[in-house]
């Protein structure tokens, strides 16, 4: 597109198998009337997004789970809002860079995260890059956790990075809010 922006459209077409053993369930919650029997699935999803980026700024919007696959795992009333299936999800992000001075640029960054029938997710964060060598930067998922992270270009093909999240509350009933640790290994082939 002019001055070097490009439109992007992307598809994702996924296999995914689900497995519960109500058994196993029950030994660590206990019997759960929710939970209608043990099953193994293999379901096919698909997801579509669209996004801007020019040299100073991108923005973009996704779906996923467009199929919403039954999973059929619940064993409640018969009325469709109490059905078991992977709902939507629909996000829309955005980022902004701006060059500090000849070699530093700092990015700032949201997410926005809809699901029906589940209050609205929001992280933001920023990243400063120096030298387009090595990056660093902290977010904030809101309700959740913040993370600070850290990495290397080497030979401008190799890309080296660290996060640490910190955890504000539990992520399930088996994590006492233990924080993460994540690596990032990248290749980029092409220019």
């Amino acid at each position: 597109m002019k001055d070097g922006a490009r439109l992007s459209f992307g598809i994702d077409v996924r296999a995914q198998q689900f497995s519960i053993d109500r058994e196993k369930l029950a030994q660590t919650l206990g019997s759960d009337p929710a939970i209608g029997s043990s099953d193994n699935k293999f379901n096919f999803d698909a997801g579509f997004g669209i996004s801007y980026t020019s040299k100073k700024f991108q923005v973009g919007v996704s779906a996923s789970q467009l199929i919403q696959s039954k999973l059929n795992y619940y064993n409640g009333s018969l009325t469709p809002a109490e059905e078991g299936r992977l709902y939507r999800h629909y996000y829309l992000h955005g980022l902004y860079h701006l060059n500090v001075d000849e070699v530093t640029v700092i990015t700032p960054n949201f997410l926005m995260i809809y699901l029906p029938n589940a209050p609205m997710e929001f992280q933001g964060g920023v990243r400063v890059e120096h030298n387009q060598l090595f990056w660093w930067g902290v977010s904030y998922r809101a309700r959740q956790s913040f993370s600070l992270s850290a990495g290397v270009t080497l030979s401008k093909k190799f890309v080296i990075g660290y996060s640490f999240d910190i955890y504000k509350t539990p992520v399930s009933v088996y994590d006492a809010g233990s924080n993460a640790h994540e690596v990032l290994l990248r290749y980029n082939f092409l220019k």
